[in-house]
């Protein structure tokens, strides 16, 4: 099992990462989910461009295809 170096975020970065993604995905909407991968499955930080009634549903049915292994890959 891989293990992620525990680094914390604070909301100055995560709003730097989140302005880098908008200009990279432009017209697209995301969520980043920051945790500490050692210290268990907490999540940390999270950060959106969207509003949260939309994500709460994105998020959801994205854990429903994790859940069902119906997850796909990143195109290169």
């Amino acid at each position: 099992m891989n293990k992620v170096k525990n680094i914390k975020i604070d909301g100055k970065k995560m709003r730097d990462l989140a302005d880098s993604l908008k200009e990279q995905i432009p017209g697209l909407g995301f969520a980043l989910i920051v945790f500490e991968f050692e210290n268990g499955s907490k999540v940390g930080n999270y950060i959106s461009n969207l509003q949260e009634d939309f994500m709460i549903k994105a998020l959801e049915n994205q854990l429903e295809s994790l859940k069902k292994g119906q997850t796909f890959s990143t195109p290169e």
